[in-house]
């Protein structure tokens, strides 16, 4: 988000570190911000270990903001279309995520 994919991967990591369970959505978010910073990086078998991590998160809330994070942090993906990580990725959320509340 921030445009410095290193940058917003060390703060979406201490974020997620001063979030407990109090803070379900924002860890979610944060979760899903981290992945989106992974993909700038290069580290997509990492985004997606962790993007998969928000997907149980965001089935226990009721926001909508956290099912179209995961939709963006998607999009992202688009550049990687044909590499079969991000095919696995796109089956299981489409399994995986329960529909919107």
């Amino acid at each position: 988000m921030i445009g410095e994919a290193r940058r917003a991967a060390d703060c979406a990591r201490e974020a997620l570190a001063g979030f407990g369970a109090a803070y379900p959505r924002s860890a979610q978010f944060n979760v899903v911000h981290k992945a989106q910073a992974l993909v700038g990086l290069g580290e997509l078998d990492e985004a997606v270990a962790v993007a998969r991590r928000a997907v149980p998160m965001a089935n226990g809330l009721t926001s909508r903001r956290a099912r179209a994070l995961l939709g963006a942090f998607t999009a992202e993906l688009s550049a990687h279309r044909a590499h079969p990580l991000v095919r696995e990725w796109r089956e299981y959320l489409g399994s995986a995520l329960n529909p919107a509340a």
